[in-house]
């Protein structure tokens, strides 16, 4: 057989091999109402301050995400700012906003419609507001894509080393959901150097989903406490977050890496480094995540 043929023959048997090495990312359908998200930002002097289940907020934003949730930015009275969410639902030309009313989108301008329990500090009846109102930024690649919508944890692994010299520790657990009061007490029990006080803050922080929108706003859910939400940034399949709070076990910066494993599912495997009283831990947090509607 001539080289030359010889060559090529060997050239493409390379090509197929690598190509059915290497495997990609499926790519996930788009969520429900990619096509409605817009962001709606309050002009000054124009905002709703309103009075939420007896909390009085003044509203700078309210996104409409690509995944049937809706984000509320508030201020409440003593200053401290924080984000409320819930499912919304498109409706013969308006939306209506799970536990806080139906918004009309004018030229320009937000008609709200408030619902049992939502009050605005004003008379009452249909509200219009000055607003920019801008499209929901769309997602320059099929992994940003398939991460901008909302995520249930399913189940959390954590694996930890360091403590003091003479007596490393290496610790590998996996849980149910992601409750971090049992996961701290859990660790604790195995050597991690979580004092009392330290588990005890943790009671009640269950995160129950993980929320990413395509503006680049990261949203914790947790269960009762108030929201963690910030910033997320993706380069290939590295993401790095930047949230508002943090606490022993999830820090307010961290990087890590996502995937998608196929059947509407996802791993978010974070680097962390745990401060424990004088002992000191490396890491990673393993996330095993379920889309939801």
């Amino acid at each position: 057989m001539d080289m030359k043929k010889v060559l090529f023959i060997l050239f493409a048997v390379s090509l197929f091999l690598t190509a059915a090495c290497e495997k990609s990312d499926p790519v996930y359908p788009d969520p429900a109402t990619k096509k409605e998200a817009v962001i709606i930002k309050f002009n000054k002097g124009q905002v709703p301050q309103m009075t939420i289940s007896k909390v009085d907020v003044t509203i700078t934003e309210i996104d409409l995400t690509e995944a049937s949730r809706f984000v509320l930015y508030v201020t409440k009275d003593d200053g401290k700012s924080t984000v409320w969410m819930s499912k919304y639902a498109p409706q013969n030309e308006t939306y209506n906003l799970q536990g806080f009313g139906n918004i009309e989108l004018l030229d320009g301008k937000v008609a709200i419609r408030p619902s049992a329990g939502v009050t605005v500090r004003a008379e009452s009846g249909v509200y219009t507001y000055e607003a920019t109102i801008m499209p929901m930024p769309q997602m320059n690649s099929a992994t940003a894509a398939n991460m901008a919508r909302n995520w249930k944890v399913k189940s959390t692994f954590v694996k930890l080393e360091g403590g003091k010299a003479d007596q490393k520790v290496s610790v590998s657990k996996s849980f149910v959901g992601c409750d971090l009061h049992e996961i701290s007490r859990t660790l604790k029990e195995n050597n991690i150097g979580f004092s009392d006080a330290d588990v005890a803050k943790l009671a009640g922080y269950q995160l129950t989903e993980l929320n990413f929108i395509g503006n680049s706003t990261m949203i914790m859910n947790f269960d009762g406490p108030e929201s963690y939400y910030g910033s997320w940034i993706l380069s290939g399949n590295t993401i790095t977050w930047e949230i508002n709070n943090s606490n022993a076990l999830l820090s307010a910066k961290a990087t890590g890496t996502i995937s998608f494993p196929g059947n509407k599912s996802a791993q978010l495997l974070i680097n962390t480094d745990v401060a424990a009283g004088d002992e000191k831990y490396t890491g990673t947090i393993r996330f095993d995540l379920e889309q939801i509607d």
